[in-house]
């Protein structure tokens, strides 16, 4: 079960990595147009940080399992930031809410696991925290 778990975990981030370098690839620094600078930084920098974590998470490290949980937080509230207003002002729903909302999930799945995926990855031989 946690094996499971986990490769869904690397499968996410590996996932998030991918779109953000898409993102990039496809429309370069205006893709975060619009947006304050720290939070286009932030984006941007999801493709190095997902990857570092799905990497992490790939050898049942507990810190990578625990930085995951609190960058899907990050990029949560960042996305909430982007999509609803003052920055975004349409109504209703669009592909932008529908992603943070997935994101929020995933934040909430894995911080909901993590009792569970510490203690699994601490039998698995690894120090504590690495």
């Amino acid at each position: 079960m946690h094996s499971i778990v986990r490769w869904i975990a690397v499968v996410i981030f590996a996932y998030g990595c991918a779109v953000h370098l898409v993102q990039l690839v496809s429309g370069g620094w205006s893709t975060y147009a619009g947006l304050p600078g720290l939070l286009a930084a932030f984006f941007a920098a999801l493709v190095v940080l997902d990857a570092a974590v799905a990497v992490a998470i790939a050898k049942k490290s507990r810190a990578g399992w625990l930085s995951g949980a609190a960058l899907l937080v990050v990029d949560s509230v960042g996305n909430a930031v982007a999509n609803y207003p003052p920055l975004d002002t349409t109504t209703g729903i669009t592909t932008g809410r529908i992603g943070q909302a997935l994101v929020t999930a995933l934040a909430v799945w894995m911080i909901a696991l993590t009792p569970r995926m510490m203690r699994a990855f601490s039998e698995s031989g690894r120090p504590s925290l690495w």
